[in-house]
């Protein structure tokens, strides 16, 4: 398997290939495509994606081949396991990094926000309110489904741990120079006018951990705290006015905040993330902006006092 990329990406710059079994000639470039279409349809197993991206990468693909394989290799993606996930996107970096990140970005921002958006962890901190105030013969008519509700809690732990790994190595990523910092950046400047692009755990996480370096520290620190205001804005706004409220969706900022920081201390990230949850924090208690109600002032200490807590 290790020599398959290398071998694909040696006869692929040669004038002329012959085929044994059929005795056919081609050009090189012929041959590179052909056998990059046949490694990409052949059906490779959860456990053997990783195995998949090192031998994309080994063979070199041009931004061409990129756009053509980039959907057979990222719905790998949502086939396997939590823990398998931060090993793939380390190899699928190491693919684009002389590409684009875009696809990749894409594919992350659908996976995590499929498992651990705001809504999903609200989901499951009804759960457990509501299991804890159930009374004994509850206790006893759920018994059997008890562990079945375990197990959604394992497979959520994963997932939060798997997104701490991910982060670890985009930000390493980052720190390099790869261009999925253009994808980010692109994506977290359209956050001022829509801040939900950012306001959701994924996004929110990333832009936290790129204001890591020094790089990223002011613009992207700048842009969380004004997807925030705009964010407590619109929620003020849409609770007098029915049809704003329907077009634009309150974001429990609050509850996203305090999950982020729950997740980054207690299944990894915090260091990641620790400069850029403090930078929000002091951005926002300087923030007044002109023509802000007592309410949306009311509600950034709010949020100020959850991420300070």
């Amino acid at each position: 398997m290790e020599v398959v990329g290398k071998l694909v990406s040696l006869l692929g710059a040669r004038d002329k290939v012959v085929m044994r079994s059929s005795r056919d000639a081609m050009s090189g470039l012929e041959y590179r495509a052909k056998a990059l279409r046949a490694l990409c349809s052949a059906r490779w197993t959860p456990e053997n994606v990783v195995a998949f991206c090192v031998l994309l990468g080994d063979i070199g693909l041009t931004h061409a081949e990129w756009d053509e394989v980039a959907d057979i290799a990222l719905r790998k993606l949502f086939k396997v396991g939590a823990d398998e996930v931060p090993p793939i996107v380390y190899q699928l970096l190491q693919v684009t990094k002389p590409l684009t990140g875009s696809k990749l970005l894409g594919a992350l921002i659908n996976y995590y926000g499929k498992h651990l958006d705001a809504g999903a962890l609200a989901e499951e901190e009804r759960r457990q309110n509501a299991s804890s105030q159930m009374d004994s013969a509850d206790v006893i008519d759920s018994a059997e489904s008890g562990s079945n509700g375990d197990s959604n809690t394992a497979d959520l732990d994963a997932m939060k741990r798997s997104l701490g790994m991910v982060l670890y190595h985009v930000s390493q990523a980052l720190n390099k120079g790869h261009p999925i910092q253009r994808d980010v950046m692109k994506l977290l400047r359209s956050a001022v006018q829509s801040p939900d692009l950012v306001l959701h755990t994924f996004v929110l996480f990333l832009a936290l951990a790129m204001t890591g370096h020094k790089k990223f520290r002011q613009p992207v620190g700048d842009t969380v705290r004004s997807a925030v205001v705009k964010q407590v804005e619109l929620d003020i706004r849409s609770q007098s006015d029915a049809w704003f409220r329907r077009a634009f969706p309150a974001h429990e900022v609050q509850r996203l905040i305090r999950n982020v920081i729950a997740m980054a201390t207690s299944f990894g990230g915090w260091e990641l993330i620790a400069q850029g949850v403090l930078d929000l924090a002091k951005g926002l208690l300087d923030t007044n902006p002109p023509g802000f109600k007592k309410t949306g002032t009311r509600t950034i200490y709010l949020h100020c006092g959850t991420i300070m807590n």
